[in-house]
């Protein structure tokens, strides 16, 4: 039972994560704390059996942040909600450590593949419950444009990249371009870009295909704006036109940053992952002038600082950025694995994923970060 439970744990993990922010779909959040904390008994127990688990190389990341957050908790912030985030975050961390130590292959070999067909499933179902493509940026399934945005964009990725080119796949990389598109979302025409560059080497007539793409785009975007519906091909025109590429989150980004300065040594505690001080936003007037505001930075990196204090947020950045480069300059050849750290990783300067608890973007993030490192060190031994 506990050798599945590793197995199949991370899967159903990231899928419960994507339902939960799925409309007219009944599974409570409450549900991903019983598995953590179900998970975090099976991990324990695991680690007596065997505790040199954890001083694999490939999960280094993952266990220093992890000491970071329990140090954090016992010197500086000793609440409650603290508490829970520690045992959250501690329990999604050994879940991957040992999922990937015991079962490596079948996830690296599988991962894509069930992101694709869940995920298919999931756009799928938000256009036969949510049909209405006109007016304002669609959101499919889901309560925000960009979740779909971010989600069509993987998942072009990831077919692009993995699946055999024929008509059916040909069919699905337009319907996901499309669903992108309708979503509004900049930053997930930066991952559609980010996965044809990724894609092998450029040739004749992968330029065509760029070229053909772009051309098609316009034509699209023609068409859209004919009929009122919004892009995010729209937004970045007109963002370009009034050298506001970030409009709509330079507010969020002034405010975190402001947030940051009430606090800038010790941070405002853990549980605040997607937070702007009340303060600072009141003292703003935002709020009078949209009472709909909500107070997230929109930065995962922005969110860190604001969590830890800047010392302690710089040390869990150099310690990122170092495996990145490094899984950057190694080489990896399985390039889905790739696109997915960088997706997650860039991605996560618009949206405060990485460091929140039942988020299905951040969570992929720290899945594929010590999967590809077990790829390099797995290499390097042979």
């Amino acid at each position: 039972m506990i050798s599945r439970f590793f197995k199949y744990g991370l899967f159903i993990l990231w899928t419960v994560m994507l339902l939960i922010q799925v409309r007219k779909i009944p599974i409570n959040g409450n549900f991903v704390y019983i598995f953590l904390g179900i998970n975090l008994f099976f991990s324990f127990f695991i680690l007596y059996k065997n505790p040199k688990i954890l001083i694999n190389k490939s999960f280094i990341p993952l266990l220093l942040i992890s000491i970071i957050n329990i140090i954090y908790f016992l010197f500086i912030d000793r609440t409650y909600n603290s508490f829970l985030y520690v045992l959250a975050k501690l329990s999604t961390f050994l879940l991957i450590i040992i999922s990937i130590y015991y079962y490596f292959d079948y996830i690296a070999k599988n991962i894509s593949k069930i992101i694709i067909l869940i995920g298919l499933m999931v756009v799928f179902y938000g256009v036969i419950v949510n049909p209405n493509f006109f007016g304002m940026r669609y959101s499919g399934p889901f309560g925000n444009p960009n979740s779909l945005g971010f989600l069509s964009a993987l998942l072009f990725g990831l077919t692009y990249l993995k699946s055999t080119k024929n008509y059916k796949t040909i069919f699905i990389l337009i319907f996901l371009l499309f669903l992108v598109m309708l979503s509004g979302s900049r930053a997930a025409f930066g991952g559609v870009i980010l996965a044809i560059l990724l894609q092998g080497t450029f040739s004749f007539k992968k330029i065509l295909y760029i070229i053909a793409g772009i051309i098609a785009l316009i034509g699209a975007q023609n068409i859209a704006s004919k009929v009122g519906v919004h892009t995010g091909l729209e937004r970045i025109i007109k963002s370009e036109k009034s050298n506001e590429l970030l409009s709509g989150r330079e507010k969020e980004y002034a405010l975190g940053i402001l947030t940051i300065k009430e606090s800038p040594i010790l941070g405002n505690g853990l549980d605040k992952y997607a937070w702007i001080s009340p303060k600072i936003i009141r003292e703003s007037g935002l709020r009078r002038i949209d009472p709909n505001f909500v107070g997230n930075p929109h930065n995962s990196y922005i969110a860190m600082f604001i969590m830890y204090g800047i010392p302690t947020g710089l040390i869990i950045l150099v310690v990122l950025i170092y495996y990145i480069l490094k899984i950057i300059f190694t080489g990896v050849k399985q390039q889905d694995l790739l696109f997915l750290l960088l997706y997650t990783f860039i991605g996560s300067f618009f949206e405060s994923r990485l460091f929140g608890v039942s988020g299905f973007e951040g969570l992929l993030f720290w899945i594929v970060l010590p999967l590809i490192l077990t790829v390099i060190y797995q290499r390097q031994q042979s």
